[in-house]
């Protein structure tokens, strides 16, 4: 990005995904749904946290656009539809080893 691109752009989009992704529970829920998509049990015994928590990070996720729910028979499979956030979890996972 040349500087006056970087002038004009607004970056407000950008920053309140950061925000929405700056929390350790929240991002670890990307990263891992960045791989393939699950229902919440998965997310909470894989994360060894109570279902609750996890419903409730799902759901912040999920009303600023970062996950998607399908239905998948009697399970709700959640994934990551953001190209922002899944360019952030991939950016992570890689600069982590």
């Amino acid at each position: 990005m040349e500087k006056e691109e970087i002038r004009a752009a607004d970056f407000s989009t950008e920053a309140e995904m950061l925000k929405v992704l700056g929390h350790p529970v929240r991002l670890k829920i990307v990263v891992g749904l960045t791989a393939n998509a699950c229902c919440v049990k998965d997310i909470w015994e894989c994360m060894d946290l109570p279902q609750p928590v996890v419903s409730q990070h799902l759901a912040v996720l999920k009303s600023r656009g970062v996950v998607e729910a399908k239905r998948e028979g009697k399970k709700m499979l959640y994934s990551v539809c953001s190209p922002f956030a899944k360019k952030v979890a991939r950016s992570l996972v890689s600069s982590m080893g």
